[in-house]
């Protein structure tokens, strides 16, 4: 991603790295799924928000981070995102973040302050 972004656009880049994946993870749920497609309109609707909220959304977004900013430093941002599950989990469904989680935390907001790109 970051060697094809300098060279092209997010949206192109975002586009064919999904065909190339959605290709292979399908041919692994073939073999190892007896049922690929969802069975309700529930778990439709589900597959359509994980494909437009997060891998749209989501890898759209560091698609265009990864063309703007230092690609070592955006690989730390991504550690973001256990952060914002466990606060999502928590928030929603009532999880428990432990000591060890919330250290964990902490120890990436650290990395991600220390390693952020400063200007002159």
């Amino acid at each position: 991603m970051g060697a094809a972004r300098p060279k092209t656009n997010a949206a192109r880049v975002t586009f064919e790295l999904s065909l190339i994946t959605s290709a292979i993870l399908f041919l692994v749920a073939f073999f190892f799924e007896p049922r690929i497609l969802p069975q309700s309109i529930s778990g439709w609707c589900v597959l359509l928000a994980l494909g437009l909220i997060s891998h749209a959304g989501g890898q759209g977004m560091l698609s265009i981070a990864l063309g703007r900013l230092p690609t070592v430093f955006s690989s730390l941002v991504i550690f973001l995102e256990s952060i914002a599950a466990a606060l999502f989990a928590w928030f929603l469904f009532g999880e428990v973040v432990t000591v060890i989680q919330a250290l964990g935390g902490i120890v990436i907001i650290a990395g991600i302050w220390i390693a952020r790109p400063r200007t002159r």
